[in-house]
């Protein structure tokens, strides 16, 4: 009896795997394999002359709402405006667009051709093909699609905005195939990201490696990661003067339109109960972790408890649960307020009726400029930004923008709290000059001047990024 029982459950498993052979791994590795064959047999020549024709691959983009959707979409949207023809293609639309994400979308001109893909699961994987950030299905299913639109297309600029990485070989395939430049843009590194949100094995530490060899021009959103990336990839380097000879930085930056509206339906009660409100917004996670500032805002509490009767710190937008549990263990309850996710406009309403606005740093972040400090710097709102080091505290320390404080020193952090209350931080002159340099609209035109030098152009006139 055991014996039976054990042949069907052998029966059962290889039934299993020869239905998943059949209905997924057999048709990806056709797709895979004739994806390569068309680069190698239909592979054309560099072509002698470039269209203004840009090609933007982004797995999310308008009306999907994330924080990945808005510099693609800058992108999309100034390049359109300036002449060029825009095409996108992205991930699968969402089932039911958030006003936040209809509010994205009419920012996006109607010439610009946008093209939507489904999703593949990452799981089961087609083994023995590679594993890649974002899923070889996904980059399969924006090569077929792109291939497609490109067919009878004059060349012009592929731009691969990751992650997820899956475009980055989508659009190295596809440059390789119709011979069109080919743009790199880290809105996130890969398999250098101090998170775990990417894919950093040797198989995607090679196939990062392979897309910078076959890249015509990588840009980054800071400079600290342009030159992280040019020490640990020898293809991005010109080895006569040791820069980064393929890399640019195009910064993050902010849009104005976000802070024209002036709207008065905000319920602004709850940044209103204290002599200092310090408010966060954003998401709280990994990147955003709050445990080690409410740790000693907690001993400023137990040194100062005057300060209890009159500040308050709110924490607005999603929170993940381990960051729920520590907020929820805060000592000091009626001092926190937590409010959920809020829209673009109605968070720039109530960072500019909050006294104090805090940025929470760790060394992970310290090749990274947030878009969020852009959004506070943008509010006029003085800056409480809790721990020292890296690109966004010599910003704020530069732009005499606020408070920067180190980690876990209450003495400090009563200080800078005091300063707030007395209203001592005051804006400084240069920031505005600064801030116009770093829109969306002049960041995109950056671009689109290094764009222009590729296909040999006349370029945008820009302000400098100094």
């Amino acid at each position: 009896m055991k014996c039976i029982t054990r042949l069907k459950t052998r029966l059962w498993a290889l039934a299993t795997y020869l239905k998943v052979l059949r209905n997924f791994r057999l048709p990806a590795w056709r797709r895979y394999v004739k994806c390569w064959l068309n680069q190698l047999i239909r592979q054309r020549g560099k072509p002698n002359t470039l269209t203004k024709h840009l090609v933007i691959l982004a797995w999310e983009f308008p009306p999907t709402v994330s924080a990945g959707v808005y510099r693609p979409a800058s992108f999309a949207r100034y390049a359109s405006e300036q002449g060029w023809r825009v095409t996108v293609i992205c991930g699968a639309l969402p089932d039911k667009p958030t006003s936040a994400g209809t509010y994205l979308t009419g920012a996006i001109p109607d010439s610009v051709e946008v093209h939507y893909v489904t999703d593949t699961p990452i799981w089961p994987h087609p083994s023995p093909l590679t594993r890649i950030d974002g899923g070889i299905g996904n980059a399969l299913n924006v090569y077929e699609k792109a291939c497609a639109i490109l067919e009878d297309l004059e060349p012009g600029i592929i731009l691969a905005s990751g992650p997820p990485f899956n475009n980055f070989i989508a659009a190295t395939w596809l440059a390789r195939r119709f011979g069109w430049k080919l743009v790199l843009d880290y809105r996130d590194e890969w398999t250098n990201n101090p998170f775990e949100f990417t894919m950093k094995d040797k198989v995607n530490a090679k196939w990062e490696a392979h897309c910078l060899r076959h890249a015509d021009h990588v840009i980054f959103t800071t400079q600290s990661q342009l030159e992280y990336h040019g020490t640990r990839f020898p293809s991005l380097i010109d080895q006569r003067n040791t820069s980064c000879d393929r890399g640019s930085v195009i910064f993050n930056g902010w849009e104005p339109r976000d802070f024209s509206n002036q709207s008065t339906n905000v319920d602004l009660t709850p940044l209103q109960g204290r002599k200092l409100s310090l408010a966060f917004f954003g998401n709280l996670g990994p990147a955003a972790h709050p445990e080690e500032f409410l740790a000693t805002m907690s001993k400023v509490y137990d040194q100062h408890p005057s300060l209890l009767e009159t500040t308050q710190i709110i924490f607005v937008g999603f929170k993940q649960p381990i960051v729920l549990e520590q907020l929820e263990n805060f000592p000091y309850p009626d001092n926190l307020l937590l409010i959920d996710q809020v829209s673009k406009a109605e968070a720039v309403v109530m960072m500019r009726e909050a006294d104090a606005l805090l940025l929470l740093n760790t060394t992970a972040l310290f090749r990274y400029i947030g878009g969020k400090l852009y959004d506070y710097l943008a509010s006029k709102t003085p800056i409480l930004f809790y721990g020292e080091g890296g690109e966004m505290a010599t910003i704020v320390e530069n732009l005499k923008a606020g408070i920067v404080i180190p980690y876990s020193d209450p003495a400090a952090l009563t200080r800078a709290i005091e300063s707030l209350q007395c209203k001592e931080v005051k804006p400084d002159q240069h920031k505005i000059q600064w801030l116009q340099s770093r829109t969306r609209e002049n960041q995109a035109k950056q671009l689109l001047s290094t764009l222009s030098r590729l296909v040999q152009i006349d370029p945008p006139r820009v302000t400098s990024n100094k």
